[in-house]
Order: C-alpha cells, then sequence, then structure tokens
C-alpha cells in the first residue's frame, strides 16, 4: 500500500474506459514523461473546478433578503454580478447576458427572459444608444451599505 501524503485521502473510483484514455492522454500532452502525481493533480484540479460550477450554480436561489420575491432577488443579484468587476452604471446587453449566464443559465431564452424581466421592473432601463443603464436605486444602496458599513466600523473600534 502506498504512502499516502498528509493532507490528502485516497478516492477509489471506476470510471469509463474512454474517459480514462483522454485523461491519460491529456496528461502525457501536458507533462511529458514525467507524469509522477499528474493523475492526483489533474483529477483534483477537475474536481475542485466541477465542485465550483455545481455549488454556484445550486445556490443561486439561496440569497437575500427571503422578504423579497424570488425573481427580484435574481433580479438583484444579477446586477451585482454585473457590477462586480466595476461599478459603471451603463453597459451592452452581452455584458448582461455574461452576468444571467452566471446566475441563472446560459440559454438563449433565459437571456432574453432576464433582460426583458430586468427592463420590466426597472431595473435596467434602453438608452437612445441600445445599451442598458443600471437604476438609480442601486447607486442609492451602494451609498446606504458605505454608510452603514463605515457605522459599524466605527462602532466597533469605539
Amino acid at each position: 500500500m502506498p504512502k499516502i501524503p498528509e493532507g490528502k485521502r485516497g478516492l477509489y473510483v471506476y470510471i469509463d474506459k474512454q474517459i480514462c484514455v483522454k485523461l491519460y492522454h491529456l496528461i502525457h500532452e501536458k507533462h511529458g514523461q514525467d507524469i509522477y502525481g499528474a493523475l492526483s493533480a489533474e483529477v483534483e484540479e477537475a474536481l475542485e473546478r466541477h465542485l465550483e460550477t455545481v455549488s454556484s450554480h445550486a445556490n443561486t436561489h439561496k440569497f437575500g433578503n427571503p422578504a423579497l420575491p424570488r425573481t427580484h432577488r435574481t433580479c438583484i443579484k444579477i446586477i451585482e454580478d454585473l457590477r462586480k468587476n466595476d461599478r459603471r452604471t451603463e453597459c451592452t446587453p452581452e455584458d448582461v447576458y455574461l452576468s444571467v449566464s452566471n446566475v441563472q443559465g446560459s440559454d438563449r431564452r433565459t437571456h432574453e427572459k432576464w433582460i426583458k424581466t430586468l427592463v420590466q421592473l426597472g431595473y435596467l432601463t434602453w438608452t437612445a444608444h441600445r445599451t442598458l443603464e443600471i437604476s438609480s436605486r442601486f447607486q442609492e444602496w451602494d451609498e446606504f451599505a458605505a454608510k452603514l458599513e463605515k457605522a459599524q466600523l466605527v462602532e466597533g473600534i469605539a
């Protein structure tokens, strides 16, 4: 029995022969002849990516204020995803599609449904340049959240 490295655990599974052949082919391409430990590293990396994807998709319905209707909570999550990298207020439909894909799914009909819903509920508005503008209510929320965070920091110091 091989010695198991500290912090590791043995996992014994049965996988399809075709997948096994593809996996070993990938390992030989990436690591050449020096493949000691490469199988564990590749399987661990693949499992980690899969678990992140599954957990992020599985948790899309468990967020925000439960008093808000689920549609509004989803809209807020989409806007938060849209604004996570920058605080701009204007975006393209493609930007919104990407955020919808991150939160709800990548089907074309899902994209169209959520853009329509975001506009109908007032979270986004169309501009004259065929771009979308994020509602001012999110700017107000950002200001309120910043004030609240500052008050909590001051309270924590005192």
